[in-house]
Formats: C-alpha cells, structure tokens, sequence
C-alpha cells in the first residue's frame, strides 16, 4: 500500500466505494493517514473493537484494494482476526443461525466473506435477522446468487431503509407485481421474458407509471420494429412512451390553461395600476438618487 496520505483512495472504484459501509470507509482512511499503525492502536482510535474493525478491513481485502500484508495483526492473539469458523460460531450465538442456514441453501457451506457479508448486512446496514432471510429468498427466487449481487442489494435495501421483515415483505411484494406486469407484456409483445436482461424488466416494470395501456405498448413496440434492426425493442420503446407521456401532460396543460376565464376589467385595471405605482417608485428613486449627487 501507498504510504502516501490518501493515495490508494483515486485508485478505487465508484462501485467499490459505493458498496463500502462507514466503517469500512473510515478504517482505511485511518489506515492511510497512520501507515504502519498496530491493530490495537487502529482499534482504539477508531472506537471499533476487534470484530467490529475485522469486518471493515476485510471488505478492502475481498475487494483486493488491501492485501494481507497492509492490514495490521492483532499481537494479542498473533492473528489479525477470528478464524471462519469463530465468525460462524459468534454469528450463531447472536442468533443469527436463521439467516446462516438460508444463506447456506443459496451458497453451501459458507466462506469467511459470505459470513463476513452477512455480518456487515446485519451490524454495519442495519439490516435484521428476518429482512436478511427475506433477502436471500429473493435473491435465489430471481437466481441472482452470486455474493456481489448479495451485498449489492443489501446495501441498496439499507439506502431505501428496507431494514425490518414488514418492510421487506412490502419491498418484495411490489417487485412481484412489477414481474407479474413484465411478464404479461413480454406475452402480450410475443417475447421470451426469461430472455429479458434485468435492466429491461425494470424498463418495463416503470411503465404503469407513464399511465399506458396495453394498446400504447403495442404502438410503440410497431413503431420501433423497423428501427431496432433485429435487436431488443425495449429501449426504443420506451422512449417512444415516455416522449407519449410527455405530449400527453403538455397538452393537458395547455387544455387548462385554455379553460381558465379571461380576467374581468377590473383584474386588468388592478394589474395595470400595482404595476403604474412600481414605475412611480422607480421614477422617484432615481430623481432623489440625481439630487443627493
């Protein structure tokens, strides 16, 4: 590692950095200003104890942006951190076994940084026990099961504040009627929907907000045939549907404005005085401003 203040932090990826807890964050900073600090002295700076500051470094190592030889060992126990099967153990004992044995029918037996991922979803995102289960659940229903994608939508969850099991469940209802709706229009349209990316199905998935109906998709799925050349539709589509949206509001907001009453004589006159009185005003500034000169 750079022992250059803040060097290595260009380096990284906005992905990266965006997937990193506040922990993990301040961990490396403090690693960074204070090269060659002892795992005891980093801890006690940074008011993380060991477990706490284990899992913050071990995200930069699973990233590779740290290697084993830039994070400090604790001297006490002669290693830098609890082994695999301590993290299983604690995580068991904090009640965390529901979780653990989900994530073991997604992944199997689980690696150090599947159970530091769920440790960092639990006690860093503040996800619970019950959203985490929720979690790994629609992660394998959608075959998303990679850990990437785990710690992706965790961290995603955390941001919309889906940390509690009502709020999961209600998360997680929404999406499956916005598949449900994907699927009936790549019916309606004659296509494959498990040949759908996942962009594509949120592309379709945002369209009940542009107010379409079915026949709208028709049109615009028409309309796009002969520019896609072969290729998906979706996207040409979707513009073509969101420009329909946007005439439609334009026009209903001319349609309002045509509908309002022309001003009465009086509104006139009223307008034609308050703004007589602002030219008075001026008038008489200026005069006394060329006076005191």
């Amino acid at each position: 590692m750079n022992t250059n203040n803040f060097f290595i932090m260009p380096k990284i990826s906005y992905e990266i950095l965006m997937r990193a807890s506040e922990d993990a964050l301040r961990a490396l900073i403090a690693l960074e200003q204070s090269p060659g600090v002892s795992f005891e002295r980093l801890s006690k700076e940074l008011g993380f104890d060991a477990q706490r500051l284990t899992s913050a470094l071990g995200f930069w190592r699973a990233e590779n942006v740290l290697s084993d030889a830039d994070i400090p060992r604790a001297h006490s126990s002669g290693r830098s951190s609890p082994t695999a099967h301590e993290l299983a153990d604690s995580l068991y004992s904090a009640g965390f076994s529901f979780a653990t044995k989900e994530a073991e029918g997604l992944w199997g037996t689980l690696s150090r940084p599947e159970l530091d991922a769920l440790h960092r979803a639990h006690n860093e995102l503040g996800l619970s026990i019950e959203s985490i289960v929720l979690l790994l659940r629609r992660l394998k229903e959608t075959g998303a099961t990679g850990l990437r994608q785990f710690e992706r939508a965790a961290l995603d969850w955390s941001k919309r504040g889906i940390t509690d099991a009502k709020a999961a469940e209600a998360h997680i209802s929404a999406l499956g009627r916005a598949d449900e709706y994907a699927e009936h229009i790549a019916k309606t349209l004659g296509l494959s929907y498990a040949a759908l990316s996942a962009s594509e199905k949120r592309v379709i998935a945002s369209w009940p907000g542009l107010s379409v109906s079915d026949e709208d998709v028709l049109d615009a799925y028409r309309r796009s045939l002969p520019y896609t050349k072969g290729n998906s539709p979706i996207a040409y589509m979707n513009k073509i549907l969101q420009k329909n949206t946007d005439t439609k509001n334009t026009a209903a907001v001319s349609d309002a404005e045509k509908e309002k009453p022309a001003p009465s004589r009086g509104e006139v006159k009223k307008r034609y005085d308050h703004e007589k009185i602002r030219q008075w005003n001026l008038e008489y500034l200026k005069r006394l401003k060329d006076e005191d000169i």
